[in-house]
């Protein structure tokens, strides 16, 4: 597994993230706290938790300094959760959620649906150690 600066640096060399100053930092993770809180009062599904997902990365990146870009998200996603969970099928989760959005399928797969609340919550444990 590599470093977490090592994982930083190489998303940063992708432009994949950027650094924010302290100002920007505070006023996203705010937004992503909210956008957070308005999803965590929806109905579950699959979708809705992907999305949660998305926001624990995000807040996970804020509290290392840096934020998304717009230049491939997912890919973002995909190496925080293999750096804290490097066993789980992130690329099928990814793939399921295309899948889902896309109108491919129409229910989500359960065992699928199942790896992806570990994922989330296993995200949510590492947060509250930053008390979001």
């Amino acid at each position: 597994m590599l470093p977490k600066t090592d994982l930083i640096h190489q998303m940063l060399e992708k432009n994949r993230i950027q650094s924010l100053d302290t100002q920007h930092l505070q006023r996203r993770q705010q937004q992503e706290l909210m956008s957070l809180k308005q999803l965590q009062q929806r109905q579950p599904n699959y979708l809705n938790d992907y999305d949660q997902l998305f926001r624990y990365v995000t807040l996970w990146l804020l509290q290392q300094g840096y934020d998304l870009t717009h230049h491939e998200p997912h890919q973002v996603l995909k190496n925080i959760c293999l750096f804290h969970l490097p066993d789980v099928d992130i690329q099928g989760l990814i793939q399921h959620r295309h899948q889902l959005k896309k109108g491919m399928i129409q229910k989500s797969d359960a065992k699928l649906w199942e790896e992806l609340v570990f994922c989330l919550d296993d995200l949510k444990a590492l947060l509250q150690a930053y008390d979001l």
